[in-house]
């Protein structure tokens, strides 16, 4: 039987730092975690620098060939090593890193790693129902056909006659002014992958956001803040928001802004004074009554099912237009900066980003 390893000095240092640490539950890591941490690092460096002395942790700057080994690992048949093995790694990698001033981008990368890790790991073990309608539908739609879509849905906001979106034919009007309310609710969720928070997102000006933005009212609805040359959506009151908080999103296309203002000005027949002081919903009835979360899937649905045969929902589009790369473990840091964006704006962690909305 060979003799027991020893472990080396920075081994030991390491363990001392990992018993010293404060956990935010006011308790400590148990000894027996920690030797699975430190054990850990040494196997991981040991892959990386066969019979090297570990002598610290700046072998982890390197964090794509980190990542890239790990990748490689096999078992005892040959066959890759198990999701758990992989998010034990990463956690003694994070866990190790928590004891010094080591770089905060790489530090939260491994953690994104390993987070979206778990979800794949989750995601593999039978859970209820797969959504397959939502992929046939992913399947059957392009970008372009959105695209396609809302380019139709335009030209018919300035026909009078003709169009095709309801066959009652009494208010072409009425008509106009849904066919470009349809295109700009699509137009917004090509660009950002949120649920269905712009149902009753009130129009204000950057005035009246500063005059009551601690006001009860404020936290309780969402907002699109209207100014000379920007526009930005102030999301209060989301699926997440107890985790998240405020959100803003500031629109940087230029088409879609100028899709917004045309709205306001044409069709909801405001001036850039009312918007001192009005809170006129963003997407509406004719009535002036807002949008409903119901209402807003039923526009959605019914409009991509007329036009493209296939129902489309907030979820759908969030999938259709992701940002997230395939694979997080070969993605650099700047690759995932996107993603983060758009996970950020919908109001959930990276980790659910890759693991429900990445590309296929």
């Amino acid at each position: 039987m060979p003799p027991k390893r020893e472990p080396t000095e920075f081994e030991n240092e390491l363990t001392s730092r990992l018993a010293e640490k404060d956990l935010p539950n006011g308790k400590k890591y148990a000894p027996s975690s920690i030797k699975v941490f430190t054990g850990n690092i040494y196997k991981l460096h040991n892959m990386i620098y066969p019979g090297e002395t570990l002598k610290g942790l700046d072998f982890l700057m390197d964090y794509q060939n980190v990542i890239k080994i790990l990748n490689e690992q096999k078992g005892k048949q040959g066959e890759p090593i198990k999701l758990n093995a992989k998010i034990s790694y990463y956690n003694a990698i994070i866990v190790a890193l928590s004891t010094t001033n080591f770089n905060q981008e790489i530090k939260q990368h491994y953690a994104d790693v390993r987070d979206s890790i778990q979800v794949k790991r989750d995601q593999e073990q039978p859970k209820g129902v797969n959504p397959s309608k939502q992929q046939s539908a992913i399947d059957k739609v392009s970008k372009q056909d959105i695209f396609k879509m809302i380019d139709t849905l335009i030209d018919e906001s300035k026909q009078k006659e003709g169009l095709t979106i309801y066959a009652l034919k009494k208010d072409p009007e009425l008509k106009r002014r849904n066919a470009f309310m349809r295109a700009l609710v699509f137009k917004i969720y090509t660009e950002h992958p949120l649920r269905n928070d712009i149902a009753n997102m009130k129009i204000i000006s950057k005035k009246w956001f500063e005059e009551n933005k601690h006001t009860e009212d404020f936290k309780k609805n969402n907002w699109i803040v209207i100014q000379k040359k920007k526009v930005t959506m102030i999301k209060m009151k989301y699926k997440t928001a107890t985790k998240y908080g405020m959100t803003l999103i500031k629109i940087e296309n230029d088409e879609l802004k100028d899709m917004i203002k045309t709205w306001i000005t044409d069709w909801l027949k405001m001036k850039e004074g009312d918007l001192l002081y009005d809170k006129t919903p963003l997407i509406s009835f004719a009535t002036g009554t807002p949008l409903t979360s119901n209402d807003l899937s039923h526009l959605m649905l019914n409009t991509s099912e007329k036009y493209l045969g296939v129902g489309i929902s907030t979820t759908i589009m969030a999938k259709i237009f992701s940002l997230a790369p395939i694979d997080i473990e070969t993605a650099t840091i700047e690759e995932l900066k996107p993603a983060k964006k758009q996970a950020k704006q919908r109001g959930h962690s990276l980790a659910t980003k890759m693991g429900s909305y990445a590309k296929q």
